[in-house]
């Protein structure tokens, strides 16, 4: 006869497996023993400013985002971008009006974080800990925001949580979408120990 498993036993087997657990989908919560949330369900959002135009960053996007169906749950929301006109030609009533626009897309409850050139900079390692630790906060719903042409309206600035840059360089915001959801991907692989990233 098998010896009874211990209720010690089945604790330190749960405690391991969700230790390594990361980012994603998951019927029911794990719990250490301590009762601290360990993993939870979280969805991220990319809310971006304007069409994605190019078909070649269209087909990149594209494959990101079916490869970071396996980790989270990821979605892409866009707003209207505004242009100047012979009516409209001051960038603050631009902002003004994008903002209104992204600000009606964000929830309460959601941790706003936006991509800005003035935001905290991540190596791809630290990122993922900081996705990890959001998770383990019980964070369910973070929007990263990609502004448009002329940036943000101080409205969006005063809602936002936290900003991130991800690079010193300047990029065509089009080209950002594709270069955030590689490392979106990126840091999911790096939290699963999976062969993507090397130091």
């Amino acid at each position: 006869m098998l010896p009874e498993k211990t209720g010690i036993c089945c604790t330190k087997a749960t405690w391991k497996i969700s230790t390594t657990s990361i980012l994603g989908v998951t019927s029911a919560p794990a719990r250490n023993p301590s009762g601290h949330r360990s993993i939870g369900i979280m969805k991220i959002t990319l809310l971006q400013v304007g069409k994605t135009e190019e078909s070649y960053l269209l087909e990149g996007i594209a494959i990101y985002e079916t490869r970071l169906k396996k980790y989270v749950h990821f979605q892409t929301i866009q707003v209207p971008a505004s242009k100047l006109s012979g009516s409209q030609k001051n960038t603050d009533v631009i902002k003004k009006k994008e903002g209104e626009e992204i600000l009606s897309k964000v929830q309460p409850s959601d941790f706003f974080m936006l991509l800005d050139e003035r935001g905290k900079k991540y190596s791809s390692r630290e990122f993922a800990q900081f996705l990890q630790q959001e998770n383990n906060k019980a964070t369910k719903h973070i929007v990263f925001c990609i502004g448009g042409a002329y940036g943000f309206s101080p409205e969006v600035y005063q809602r936002a949580n936290a900003m991130v840059s991800l690079s010193q360089f300047t990029f065509p915001h089009q080209l950002v979408r594709l270069i955030f959801a590689e490392q979106l991907y990126r840091v999911h692989t790096i939290l699963k120990n999976e062969p993507y990233h090397h130091d």
